[in-house]
């Protein structure tokens, strides 16, 4: 056989072999990108980050990608006493390793379920997983049920997750039973469907000096003025955070 036959051969078949494993690379290499790159994400206004919450964001945090909450201040339309503020939850959610992202609800109220799902989740933010909780509802009308959810995700191709409630004591845990308790000055049997003590944050003011006078130095914050405060006394913890701000929590 030729020789120059032969050395073509072997390299046409080199050549060959080269592209495959080439083509096996590129391949592995996507999907690498897509498992480090893909989106998965929850949302809420996730008042309090509750124990009921955080079993939700536990699942999140299991999943591979980027991890984000789409977090709503809270509803303006309601006018209620909210448990944390903004700026509380985002701490406690990036403490747990989240990004969050800050959707205004004001831009949504008029729009429909399905136009929130098709052009904000997945279009805008390119979210591929989204968990939610078994009594999730978003959209105009709340018309954006589970089982709606479900079929225009598998549309989508989205991989939707529904968590189910947590209870304590055969009881669901709420923000709003949180608000409740806290209303009525149950502060230590709020904290325990919090899953921690409840805090206050705040930015620490000057005031009349009173209380000095008598003997007894306190700490004045200025706080959220839409924030449950209980009425009552109690012993406290202070840690003063890197941004000069005091966070009290009750016991």
């Amino acid at each position: 056989m030729n020789n120059k036959f032969i050395r073509f051969f072997v390299t046409g078949a080199a050549k060959r072999n080269i592209l495959r494993r080439a083509k096996s690379w590129i391949y592995l290499l996507f999907a690498i990108c897509y498992l480090l790159f893909m989106v998965s994400a929850t949302i809420g206004i996730y008042d309090g980050v509750h124990a009921g919450h955080r079993k939700i964001l536990k699942k999140l945090i299991s999943l591979r990608g980027r991890r984000i909450v789409f977090l709503f201040p809270k509803n303006p339309r309601k006018g209620e006493k909210i448990v944390s503020s903004f700026r509380e939850r985002k701490n406690i959610l990036k403490s747990m390793g989240l990004s969050v992202t800050r959707l205004e609800i004001e831009k949504f109220w008029k729009m429909s379920a399905r136009a929130f799902f098709d052009n904000v989740i997945t279009e805008k933010y390119g979210v591929r997983h989204l968990v939610v909780g078994d009594d999730f509802v978003f959209g105009h009308g709340k018309r954006g049920t589970i089982k709606r959810l479900k079929a225009w995700a598998q549309a989508k191709q989205v991989k939707i997750t529904v968590v189910s409630a947590k209870k304590i004591n055969g009881k669901k845990i709420s923000s709003t039973l949180i608000k409740k308790l806290l209303a009525a000055g149950r502060v230590a049997e709020a904290a325990g469907l919090l899953g921690r003590p409840y805090s206050v944050t705040g930015e620490k003011i000057k005031g009349r000096g009173i209380s000095r006078s008598l003997g007894f130095p306190t700490v004045n914050l200025k706080i959220a003025g839409d924030k449950i405060i209980p009425e009552g006394v109690f012993a406290v913890k202070v840690a003063r955070s890197e941004e000069h701000t005091s966070e009290l929590q009750s016991h």
